[in-house]
């Protein structure tokens, strides 16, 4: 195990991994923090490529026999180095790199898929990984993220999902437009959530192959899109409350749809 210093290149590197959805792109990897997220990685078949382990830290044997059937490399560097690169506020000991991965939404519209759950415009990092943990639970065989929504590899993203981006198929950077048509093209009922929705989500059988569609915090499901679903449905909430968050939302009837599929 080296240690590194905060001029050497992998560092430099890791700093606008953490900081750019830009650096992502380009680089194709993502930085996550802790070691629960590590092994939540190596444990469903992704391999980091490098691990970032504070000097102090009393992993570093959990790490290297986690590690051990990798090809990741292990870094020693500094407790300040690595509270200086952490996005949290109480950093965890390790920072861990790995390849960005996406599935093309055609293999996730397999004929065995049938039920999805696509986020369209959403901006809030903490959502989108909130989603995608709601919708692993409830046995969604994928989750699809429109191009205008936020980088699902953003760190708070990653926490935020507790490990399930792991653990189910994820297909980002499509219009709204090219994702509609894909669903449409393998008759996928789709199900919108609005407040405006005429239908109580408890109504919708969900027995048949669907998609879950919701849309941005603010201004929801857009025209284009409302035109285009075969159910446009609501949750009853007590009068004085003006909506729930979209990921909340999302989890709701995602679990109405896995209480339809236990009967």
């Amino acid at each position: 195990m080296s240690g590194l210093s905060k001029n050497n290149a992998r560092i430099r590197e890791l700093r606008k991994i953490i900081k750019g959805s830009k650096q992502r792109l380009q680089s194709e990897k993502f930085a996550i923090e802790g070691l629960e997220l590590l092994r939540e990685a190596i444990s469903t078949g992704h391999s980091p490529i490098d691990i970032f382990l504070s000097e102090s830290s009393t992993l570093s044997g959990s790490v290297e026999e986690l590690v051990q059937e990798t090809d990741a490399k292990i870094w020693s560097i500094s407790d300040d180095l690595l509270s200086s690169l952490a996005s949290t506020v109480n950093p965890q000991p390790v920072i861990s790199t790995l390849p960005i991965f996406n599935y093309s939404i055609d293999n996730l519209l397999s004929p065995l898929a049938n039920f999805l759950v696509v986020g369209l415009g959403i901006n809030e990092p903490g959502n989108a990984g909130s989603i995608i943990r709601s919708a692993a639970a409830a046995g969604a065989q994928g989750v699809v993220f429109s191009k205008n929504s936020v980088d699902i590899f953003n760190p708070k993203a990653v926490r935020s999902s507790a490990g399930a981006i792991f653990r189910v198929p994820i297909s980002i950077g499509f219009e709204d437009v090219q994702i509609i048509r894909s669903l449409k093209q393998v008759d996928m009922s789709l199900i919108g959530l609005s407040g405006e929705g005429s239908t109580t989500y408890t109504a919708i059988d969900f027995l048949r192959p669907f998609a879950i569609l919701v849309g941005n915090e603010s201004t929801g499901l857009q025209t284009e899109v409302l035109q285009e679903v075969d159910h446009l449905v609501s949750i009853p909430m007590d009068a004085g409350v003006e909506s729930l968050n979209v990921a909340i939302a999302a989890s709701i009837v995602s679990y109405e749809a896995k209480r339809q599929r236990l009967l």
